[in-house]
């Protein structure tokens, strides 16, 4: 599965590498940035790599195949493959899906919250669903006679539905037992990761319920998935790397979300990693089939 950032291992890379070039490190780390972003193996095909890696010199072309030959070794699928990084994915994959699969346990069993009974659970499924007051009113068409909806952003009437004011402070004292630091600014950013990802709009209670547990869970990685997209859009402006490193430590303090100097680092690399990607493809989809490599 494809990621908007990695780990990565200073200690580990500099190990396995200290004998590389400073073109051999530029091309490992593309290579591995694909690997990592797409969440698959490389594709054998040396004039693929070659314009990936952007190398179009004789002793570039040749740093590639160095790196290719020394860390990456076709499959039964006839691409390229590093034992490391499909390690990494599998480790991954597994935890996502265990994730996944404790969220659904927990939260679909009837009256599996803790401190909650099978008719809270409908209910605070029923507050959400179909919140019965809310102070905002709606902000296009007539009023309609049933109860109004959940309110919504200026500009996301058609986004996903958030949950009602009314039915927030239910699920946030459930969530508070099994998530002991969970404060009420943490959870509305829980709240906003999953409304932002929702490709339909949540209609019950029972989406949060399961959805917010997972993105606690699993926080570091949420956190530097939601802090290198920050970083992306800042790159994407000409920001100073210094200016973003200030920018993403006030918005995680802002959410009351755990970070380190490391994660912020990694934010910052993956976004850099996310834009020239961005860029290279913009790039080649204005000069028709891309550049060719010349021979």
């Amino acid at each position: 599965m494809a990621d908007a950032w990695y780990p990565r291992y200073p200690g580990d890379y500099a190990r396995r590498t200290a004998h590389l070039s400073l073109v051999e490190h530029g091309a490992l780390t593309v290579l591995l940035d694909y690997y990592y972003s797409t969440g698959r193996a490389l594709p054998a095909d040396r004039g693929a790599l070659y314009r990936l890696c952007r190398a179009f010199r004789a002793a570039e072309r040749r740093a590639v195949d160095r790196v290719v030959e020394q860390f990456f070794s076709p499959g039964e699928d006839r691409c390229l493959h590093n034992k490391r990084a499909d390690e990494e994915l599998q480790k991954r994959e597994e935890f996502h899906a265990k994730l996944s699969a404790a969220g659904r346990k927990r939260w679909e069993k009837p009256g599996s919250m803790p401190g909650s009974s099978q008719a809270g659970s409908q209910a605070g499924s029923q507050a959400i669903a179909s919140p019965q007051s809310s102070s905002h009113p709606q902000s296009t068409g007539q009023r309609s006679k049933s109860s109004p909806q959940a309110p919504r952003e200026a500009g996301d009437e058609a986004g996903p539905r958030r949950p009602a004011d009314d039915s927030i402070p239910a699920l946030l004292k459930r969530l508070q037992n099994q998530f002991p630091d969970l404060s009420d600014t943490r959870f509305r950013w829980a709240v906003d990761q999953v409304r932002k990802r929702a490709k339909t709009p949540p209609r019950s209670a029972a989406f949060f319920q399961r959805a917010i547990p997972t993105v606690l869970e699993n926080l570091p990685a949420e956190v530097g998935g939601f802090l290198a997209r920050r970083a992306e859009e800042m790159l994407g402006n000409n920001h100073a790397v210094g200016d973003i490193a200030g920018e993403l430590k006030q918005l995680a303090a802002a959410n009351d979300v755990p970070y380190g100097a490391d994660l912020i680092v990694d934010a910052i690399e993956a976004a850099e990693a996310c834009l020239r990607r961005r860029r290279a493809v913009e790039s080649e989809m204005r000069a028709g089939n891309g550049p060719e490599v010349r021979q």
